[in-house]
């Protein structure tokens, strides 16, 4: 195995390790780096949607990794090729694009679409849609290994390619924080620490060497167990 890639949200769009002057610990992709000896392919952006994934991260690859780690969002985040931050927090909070004359236009634009146009039934639909084609139509085409990891709730679809983890990362994130603390969350990944990064490196390690497409593993124990 030479590479692992990562697609998703702000739960894994940052690499760091324990050379930093922030952070003293490595984060679970350095590990992982560090265990297989592999180099890492990532391309997950912070507050980007499902259509982020598929299109600006996954799509453009030339090379698919040997083994591609999946975090899925939640549902209501807008595409744009571009402005690729548009969560609902963002569009609604002007710090983040009111110093750029090019962001404004297209944050207006999806301030005017939650406020006045979203559907959250359709919403939903069109989301589990895109996961589903996604499923049964690229990834079911792949030679690489395949994780698929939550990243905020477990959605409403069970994986048929690859392996699917369990409990959200939502869940090893709020150990010793709050919901509050995760609006500017400076933490890599919002997991900050060993022990968090140890967990989802262990996940990941082995969902990759016990590969068995189409399985689900629940992991929620040692989240619990984390927590006491």
């Amino acid at each position: 195995m030479k590479t692992i890639g990562y697609f998703g949200d702000s739960f894994c769009a940052e690499r760091i390790n324990g050379h930093s002057l922030l952070h003293r610990y490595d984060s679970y992709m350095v590990k992982l780096e560090n265990h297989y000896g592999c180099k890492t392919v990532n391309t997950g952006v912070g507050g980007s949607g499902v259509w982020d994934l598929i299109i600006n991260q996954f799509n453009v690859l030339e090379n698919v990794p040997d083994v591609c780690v999946f975090f899925w969002t939640k549902p209501g985040r807008l595409f744009h090729r571009e402005v690729r931050k548009l969560s609902v927090g963002h569009v609604l909070q002007p710090k983040w694009y009111s110093y750029n004359p090019f962001k404004k236009p297209v944050y207006d634009a999806a301030k005017g679409y939650y406020l006045h146009l979203l559907d959250w039934e359709k919403e939903q639909l069109e989301y589990l849609s895109a996961i589903e084609y996604f499923d049964r139509h690229t990834l079911s085409k792949l030679n690489s290994k395949i994780v698929h990891i939550w990243c905020t709730e477990i959605g409403n679809h069970r994986f048929i390619n690859g392996v699917e983890l369990h409990p959200a990362l939502y869940n090893l994130s709020l150990i010793n924080s709050t919901p509050e603390a995760m609006d500017r969350d400076p933490r890599c990944n919002h997991l900050e620490g060993n022990a968090k990064n140890e967990l989802v490196f262990s996940w990941i390690r082995d969902a990759i060497d016990n590969y068995q497409s189409g399985t689900l593993v629940d992991r929620s124990q040692e989240v619990d167990h984390l927590a006491i």
